[in-house]
């Protein structure tokens, strides 16, 4: 590990000096004379701005001294000679980084090294810096490419204007971080306890692409939660208990979960498994998937589809009323009943009304249990804010590997994970393994120069790396 050495005077030095330029401009702000809000908004915009100068004037210091803590240490010229200096400029969340490095030659391969990148784990040649790159892939995983971009724009450098600031990051950028940003979802914990009860909500979402001969991808959907409950003191409103989220585009959505109870359950401790959903073909043919050795597994139409059904039969809240009891009381002829005095009052619609008297036959039992056994499925909410939020609900589409990739970190993020630590210990671990070092201990040096160590501090001998 390195610390910085220089004494406190010469860290600070410099900084007073941007201090005191910064205080000198802002004592001659062109204030209005009379009073009112464009005088608040001057002052403010210089306060921001002189935070900003500031900021990279730490920075800008703080990295240079890094590299002279370098170039100056014992033993350094024994592996490394000095090529170049080169500036190097990197967008930070601050604004606009300009700082100067060394470049060196390792004595024995030959090869280029610079000790500043490579101490601060900055790619060559990126001009955007992780921390920016994290910021847009977490606001990607929330809106548009386009708008991440705008948001992160607004908040780099100088952010009190009343004129429109450069869109620093484009949509093709931002499309380019999420792309390369690899988030894996962390192993779930186990959970303290294992509940009786699971239930897991199924649907499906069709997602427009582009180069796909165009078809449209279709995404499963899956919510498994614990249990629903009021939030606060709201009668109105709920929330799922231990709430998780699954995607899948290739046909793994059941394994998805499976892995998930197995790892976070104890599946001895599971009595009953209810499946949720719209009453779709893939839907119920994945409650044989959820069977363990002690558990029942039921499956239960959606209330809303059910009701739509309903609807779409009578056209009449009073008939559908009428028809939602006898269907209640197990009473099928009378529904039939029903349902073919409408058909012959209303030839027209004879077909839809045949295909909606059948939806409810074909799930009879199913409709049953839900209402026998008060439950609850809101899968067309978690659909529209899970996946429609951010891929449909406003024209657009993607090749298969982007959506893939965004489909991916979008579940990451709805799960509650951070998604900006988790770009950023991606980050971390692809430049570890991509850099091949080697660690070279010159705390030999400490001993045959140890009348000159005052001159540069205590402190553990440093770390010098190069590449293979």
């Amino acid at each position: 590990m390195t610390i910085v050495t220089h004494g406190i005077t010469d860290l600070l030095v410099p900084l007073l000096k941007e201090i005191h330029s910064l205080a000198s401009s802002m004592n001659v702000l062109s204030l209005n004379s009379r009073n009112g809000l464009d005088n608040y908004l001057e002052i403010l915009n210089s306060a921001d701005l002189a935070g900003q100068n500031l900021s990279i004037a730490i920075l800008k210091q703080l990295i240079e001294n890094i590299e002279t803590e370098f170039r100056n240490r014992l033993g350094r010229t024994t592996v490394y000679h000095v090529k170049s200096y080169h500036p190097r400029t990197i967008l930070t969340i601050c604004g606009p980084l300009t700082y100067y490095r060394t470049f060196y030659k390792n004595v024995k391969t030959k090869e280029s090294y610079c000790h500043v990148d490579s101490f601060l784990g900055l790619r060559k040649y990126d001009y955007f810096c992780p921390y920016v790159k994290a910021l847009v892939t977490e606001a990607s995983c929330a809106t548009s490419f386009a708008a991440a971009g705008r948001h992160v724009s607004a908040a780099i450098g100088n952010r009190v204007s009343l004129n429109r600031k450069p869109v620093l990051i484009s949509r093709q950028t931002a499309r380019a971080f999420v792309g390369k940003s690899g988030l894996v979802s962390p192993s779930p914990q186990k959970m303290k306890s294992t509940p009786p009860t699971l239930f897991i909500m199924l649907d499906e979402k069709y997602i427009h692409t582009q180069n796909n001969e165009g078809k449209d991808i279709v995404v499963h959907h899956a919510v498994l939660f614990e249990y629903i409950k009021p939030v606060g003191n709201q009668k109105k409103r709920n929330e799922l208990v231990n709430k998780r989220m699954f995607s899948s585009m290739n046909g793994d959505l059941n394994k998805q979960v499976l892995d998930y109870i197995n790892k976070v359950y104890e599946l001895e401790k599971i009595q009953r498994i209810y499946v949720l959903g719209d009453g779709a073909n893939w839907i119920k043919g994945s409650v044989g998937e959820y069977r363990f050795e002690q558990n029942e597994v039921f499956f239960a139409l959606d209330k809303y589809h059910f009701k739509q059904a309903l609807r779409h039969i009578t056209l009449d809240d009073d008939l559908s009323e009428q028809m939602l009891e006898h269907i209640l009381e197990g009473d099928m002829d009378s529904f039939k009943g029903m349902c073919s005095v409408i058909q012959s009052q209303n030839e027209h619609r004879w077909d839809t009304i045949e295909e909606k008297k059948n939806y409810v036959l074909n799930n009879w039992d199913a409709i049953l249990l839900s209402y026998h056994d008060n439950l609850t499925c809101c899968m067309e909410g978690q659909i529209s804010h899970n996946l429609a939020s951010l891929f449909t609900a406003h024209p657009k589409g993607y090749s298969k590997k982007m959506l893939s990739t965004l489909l991916s970190a979008r579940t990451i993020y709805r799960n509650g994970y951070n998604t900006r630590e988790l770009f950023l210990s991606n980050f971390k671990k692809e430049n570890a393994g991509n850099a091949h070092e080697v660690t070279l201990d010159f705390s030999i040096f400490d001993f045959l120069y140890k009348d000159d160590i005052h001159h540069i501090g205590k402190q553990a001998a440093i770390g010098i790396s190069y590449r293979r």
